[in-house]
């Protein structure tokens, strides 16, 4: 008789299905490249990188899915389902394959990070189901002919049907036989084969037949049951790992899609620096070292402005705008902390209302701001949306970039330093206008003209308002430090010379190094070494609070990392000279010479009240005995010096800086302008042991003479008036301790350097050779001002734990050529 065979149809032929996959996954790497290419020419719209990447998903979802229907063809659905199961054998093994490929395309479309991720968990265990597919495909080829071969089939029911039957002809067979027929008959069955029984030959031959059936039953039952447990186990591995699969695959469009983002809330779209720092993750290392990133946190900042606020409301939400920008436009607080209620932290993005000034607040604006547009409401950062961040743009920003799904990029205004550096005029210009003339400058109208009438290279948009006097300000002027830098480039592109931008010393270029990071990188590219800047802002604030460089995620030893970049950064603002003059009638007179060599800005700059800038100078002869300074008398008076000048017993202790009230009452000027000015009493010094050479560059911040009189008292707080800084007088020489400029004119020279005197009394040191040593010292803050604030800082901080980790530098120190005293 002939054999009949069904033909193969299409779909069983397995050449289809992989010519099928073939052309999918080319098609599927054309179309990934060709959208690359729009996201090259369109500047890197964000939005086309996260749909082409969802797209890939959905339809690497649709090809995991389509095999999964060959569990239910082959069960549940098997008479509903068109196509032969063979078919459908094909599709579950070649789509299957061809998933895997092409969720190597989702995948290298982005560059990713080298983290663990819920996408890599489920590649992870989508390997494996794919590995346990094609291992379990192998072993349904080679294992049947096996079985063929040793036992015939799988069929075990039958083979237990049939020793059913056996052992049911075994026991008819025994039934009515004698007692030691079945005895011998059940030790046979228990494997005794020399077991025999006599007497009844052929009743024992037919039970030994039937015996021996039953044995190769048994033993081919087993052997099927070892084959069917070897072929069937690999289900045990394959389909609950699908099923893991598909959960795990869950759980990463639940994170991929930001679906808790997907619910309106005030931070959706504002990453804060730790999102960031998923692909950036160097850079904001660098940025959570800097200032920065306390802007908001810092306790000194807290307790100052809320105590600002507590005496003057009106300043409104002008401190928080620049020092918390995301936090205060989302909540209109004017104090600190920001959301105190934690309405904002306990969303997906709310870590950024803490962030201070962080990544988005300067990286998603595509045009400079204004100056001073940072006090102001509503700063133009700019929110992305629940699954992509805003743009952002950079110096970096319009080169080929990895494609990204978080945001697109640009460069905007930061073209170059200089172009750059504009940013930083939002918030490092403090003025406000006080008198109401709508002006903070004596050339109304002259805002962003660029013109200097008055040829003092000094711009007219920065020329301060003065009253009749010429030395009363009418507006309020805390800091000027962008004014400084314009009117430095201005004068430098005046005279074809090259200007620096802050960026070029606040955030010194480092070695080309990718700016995003990508393990092993994209599809397309892997992340190019560019030109990159530091983003720890190095500049002569660091943190006190305690513990802060040795928190979690700190890198060890960043505090001696940040203190040696601003010492660094200090060191390069000025050199010091010590001129001597001959002994004469047991005196001998020094001259410390101060030379600023920092462009761009005054020496010293920003709040100026707030950072001690001091000579420490003293005399010593050959063998190391000290020549102290000389007293003099005023007006009858003498006031008593010190050994040396300037000098301090730790980073703690404060200058013996004389009482400028006792010294108005001996005539002496007690401010630069002559106002009557009342220092913190932790300050100052009795005339009869302070220290009258004393040269401090610091600033006085005053109330503004707020009780009405006349005497403008030292204060830790803003006050809302106008000209409440003062400038100190030295009390030696009575010489005004004005900031030093290498730009600005001054009766047509600049002020770029600036001279004081010191006398030492030589009775005694006859025949002896004299040396002087003269250093420059610095610290940020002085420790007054921060024992003034210790009420308001947060987190049962004191004032203390604060000055335990304040340091001095001495910038420049110089020694003078030894002199010998006749």
């Amino acid at each position: 008789m002939k054999e009949m065979k069904r033909p193969t149809t299409r779909f069983e032929r397995a050449r289809l299905w992989i010519v099928l996959a073939v052309l999918i996954f080319i098609a599927a790497i054309f179309i990934t490249s060709s959208k690359f290419e729009s996201i090259k020419t369109f500047i890197e719209k964000s939005q086309n990188t996260f749909n082409l990447v969802i797209g890939l998903g959905i339809v690497t979802l649709i090809l995991i899915l389509i095999p999964l229907f060959y569990t239910f063809r082959k069960r549940a659905l098997q008479e509903k389902m068109p196509g032969t199961m063979m078919a459908w054998l094909q599709s579950h093994v070649y789509l299957g394959l061809l998933s895997l490929g092409v969720v190597f395309v989702h995948i290298w479309v982005p560059s990713f990070s080298d983290t663990w991720t819920s996408g890599k968990t489920a590649l992870a265990i989508f390997a494996l189901l794919v590995v346990s597919g094609v291992v379990w495909r192998i072993v349904y080829v080679v294992i049947p002919p096996q079985v063929a071969k040793n036992v015939g089939n799988l069929a075990i029911t039958d083979t237990e049907d049939k020793a059913r039957i056996t052992k049911v002809e075994i026991d008819k067979l025994l039934a009515g036989k004698p007692i030691e027929f079945q005895r011998a008959a059940q030790k046979r069955l228990s494997g005794s084969t020399q077991e025999k029984f006599e007497g009844d030959e052929y009743g024992w031959s037919r039970f030994v037949k039937l015996a021996d059936r039953l044995s190769r039953y048994t033993k081919r039952e087993t052997r099927q049951k070892r084959y069917a447990s070897f072929l069937q186990g690999w289900k045990a591995l394959h389909i609950p790992l699908s099923v893991i699969l598909i959960a795990v695959v869950g759980i990463h469009i639940w994170e991929t899609m930001h679906v808790p983002n997907i619910v309106a809330n005030e931070v959706q779209g504002l990453p804060p620096a730790s999102a960031c720092a998923d692909c950036h993750a160097e850079i904001v290392e660098e940025w959570r070292v800097a200032m920065h990133a306390q802007a908001q946190n810092a306790p000194i900042i807290i307790s100052q402005t809320n105590l600002a606020l507590e005496k003057f409301p009106e300043f409104g939400r002008a401190c928080n705008n620049c020092h918390a920008p995301i936090g205060t436009s989302l909540t209109d607080t004017p104090t600190l902390p920001i959301d105190v209620e934690n309405q904002l932290r306990i969303h997906p993005n709310g870590a950024v209302v803490d962030d201070g000034v962080t990544c988005i607040v300067c990286h998603t604006i595509s045009e400079a701001p204004e100056e001073r547009r940072g006090m102001f409401d509503a700063f133009p950062f700019e929110q992305g949306n629940a699954n992509t961040f805003a743009n952002m743009f950079g110096p970096n920003g319009g080169n080929t970039t990895l494609p990204s799904t978080r945001h697109g990029t640009g460069i905007g205004f930061m073209t170059d330093s200089i172009a750059s550096s504009q940013l930083c005029g939002s918030c490092h210009n403090v003025k406000v206008d006080i008198d109401g003339n709508g002006e903070i400058t004596a050339f109304p109208g002259s805002e962003g003209n660029g013109r200097d009438s008055d040829r003092d290279n000094q711009l007219d948009e920065n020329e301060l308002e003065f009253e009749a006097d010429g030395k009363t300000l009418k507006d309020l002027v805390l800091q000027t430090t962008f004014d400084e830098w314009q009117d430095y480039v201005a004068t430098q592109e005046a005279n074809n010379r090259l200007a620096l931008g802050c960026v070029d010393c606040h955030m010194p270029l480092l070695d080309p190094a990718p700016i995003a990071d990508s393990a092993p990188g994209s599809f397309f590219a892997d992340a190019p070494e560019r030109p990159r800047h530091s983003h720890h802002f190095v500049g002569v604030d660091y943190s006190l609070t305690p513990g802060y460089y040795e928190q979690e995620g700190m890198p060890e030893g960043i505090r001696e990392y940040v203190l040696e970049d601003r010492e660094k950064l200090l060191r390069s603002a000025m050199n010091l000279f010590v001129d001597v003059a001959e002994p004469s009638e047991n005196r001998l007179s020094a001259t410390v010479t101060v030379q600023s060599t920092l462009d761009g800005h005054n020496l010293p700059t920003g709040f100026a009240f707030a950072r001690q800038m001091w000579l420490e100078v003293y005399a010593e002869t050959s063998s190391g005995r000290k020549v102290c300074l000389a007293d003099f008398e005023v007006n009858g008076v003498i006031i008593i010096a010190d050994c040396a000048s300037g000098q301090i017993s730790s980073p703690q202790a404060e200058l013996k800086t004389c009482d400028p009230l006792a010294l108005a009452e001996i005539g002496l000027k007690a401010s630069k302008n002559d106002e009557l000015v009342k220092l913190n009493p932790l300050s100052v010094a009795p005339l009869s042991r302070c220290d009258p050479y004393l040269t401090n560059f610091q600033k006085i911040l005053s109330d503004g003479d707020f009780n009405g009189d006349g005497i403008f008292e030292e204060v830790e707080y803003q006050s809302l008036f106008a000209d409440i800084v003062k400038t100190r007088v030295r009390t030696f020489d009575q010489q005004a301790m004005d900031a030093l400029n290498t730009t600005i004119l001054i009766n047509g020279e600049p002020h770029d350097s600036a001279s004081y005197e010191y006398v030492f009394d030589l009775t005694g040191f006859e025949g002896e050779t004299i040396t002087i040593t003269a250093i420059m010292r610095f610290r940020h803050l002085p420790p007054y001002f921060i024992k003034a604030l210790n009420d308001g800082y947060p987190n049962g901080i004191t004032a203390d734990d604060l000055l335990e980790n304040m340091t001095v530098v001495d910038i420049v120190t110089v020694e003078s050529v030894p002199v010998s005293v006749p």
